[in-house]
């Protein structure tokens, strides 16, 4: 919802929806789904809704306690003889039950298409030694692993890259691969919806990897048996690299092992710091808007299929001070893709795994800093620096 207003009546009508769950709850259910109930009832006492919307606090708790009021009432509901659809399959099912649902907005989702079929294992592994196989580029010039480096949060702290094509100039940030695998987009302009496509067009684009099919094929030929143990006895191809590529990505580069993972598993605590964080994040800040959770990127729930891209006006450079004039950086963006106006310089969002890594930032890699990413949204995006 836009505007305080309609957040605030958005709250109002989920507490409206939360007050009928506990009333079922109240007359039915096992052990469990009271306790859920119970939970759910003492963080609902503590929300005043005619407080300012941008203010409310305790929102990781209320995220955590009325998620579990809602599988207590699916599970209910299925007791009855209801049938049951799940918003979406959980990554990791909770160890207690083994259910695939999840818990609430901060559980991770399960990737879209699992390519890990077969034998996961080697397929995970032949991913990731094609990943730092220098070998599928043009004179053994540059890796996968070149320009998406581990200690950079898997981007490679530059503005652009280098072009390995002399007639032509990589212009946009390398962007950081932690949780890429389930993204609703690829690429700064969305262009490709799959991961593999993505991969496949930077094994081929000149200035990137370079490699054309037959030459990439014939580079993965040295991999021969890796790809026959991973993909039941399969010879190489440049379809079977995306795949093992793509797995590597999923099992190695979405670990969920970050503190609010494990606060969702219900492993551990927010320190307090953080959950005051998440509630500047997902109050005054309105970052959640884009930076949806679990993934902090562009892919919204239920499926996680469509993506968000938004117009902030980034400019070329960043402006020397605040009061110095700021140039629209040209990049069309995802008007390239789409003709239409209201893309024009629009851009996917990105993900906010390890940001403090990955910089510098923007599609263009014109701001050097975190903090400096903070201001331009604090003084209003293009209206601070127009």
């Amino acid at each position: 919802p836009d505007g305080d207003d309609a957040v605030l009546a958005d709250i109002r009508g989920t507490i409206a929806g939360l007050e009928l769950g506990l009333a079922a709850l109240a007359h039915d259910g096992d052990a469990s789904t009271q306790a859920a109930a119970a939970r759910a009832r003492a963080s609902l006492d503590q929300l005043d809704p005619s407080d300012e919307a941008a203010g409310l606090t305790g929102r990781a708790e209320r995220v955590r306690t009325t998620g579990e009021l809602g599988v207590a009432l699916r599970a209910l509901a299925a007791a009855r003889g209801i049938a049951v659809r799940i918003p979406y399959r959980a990554r990791y099912p909770l160890a207690q039950n083994g259910i695939a649902e999840p818990i609430h907005a901060f559980t991770l989702p399960a990737p879209r298409s699992d390519l890990r079929s077969g034998d996961a294992d080697a397929m995970v592994a032949l991913g990731r030694t094609l990943f730092f196989e220098r070998a599928l580029s043009p004179g053994a010039h540059r890796s996968c692993a070149d320009c998406h480096r581990p200690d950079r949060a898997y981007a490679d702290g530059l503005a652009t890259p280098p072009s390995l094509d002399p007639h032509s100039a990589v212009t946009r940030n390398t962007p950081s691969l932690w949780y890429t695998s389930m993204n609703a987009s690829q690429l700064w302009d969305g262009r490709f919806a799959s991961a593999e496509r993505q991969a496949l067009r930077v094994l081929h684009s000149k200035a990137e990897m370079g490699l054309s099919e037959a030459e990439l094929e014939a580079a993965l030929a040295a991999h021969a048996e890796a790809f026959a143990a991973a993909f039941g006895g399969e010879a190489p191809s440049e379809a079977l690299a995306a795949r093992a590529l793509v797995a590597f990505e999923i099992d190695a580069l979405a670990p969920g092992q970050a503190p609010i993972d494990r606060y969702a598993r219900g492993e551990a605590e927010l320190r307090p710091a953080l959950a005051r964080g998440f509630d500047l994040f997902a109050g005054k800040g309105r970052c959640a808007r884009c930076h949806v959770p679990p993934t902090f990127a562009g892919s919204r729930p239920r499926d996680f299929a469509v993506p968000v891209f938004a117009a902030l006006g980034v400019p070329a450079a960043m402006p020397a001070t605040q009061a110095a004039p700021a140039q629209l950086d040209p990049d069309p963006g995802r008007g390239a893709i789409t003709k239409l106006p209201l893309d024009a310089h629009a851009f996917k969002t990105p993900g906010l795994r390890n940001v403090h890594a990955s910089a510098p930032y923007f599609h263009n890699g014109s701001y050097p800093q975190l903090e400096d990413v903070l201001g331009f949204y604090n003084d209003g995006g293009v209206a601070g620096v127009a």
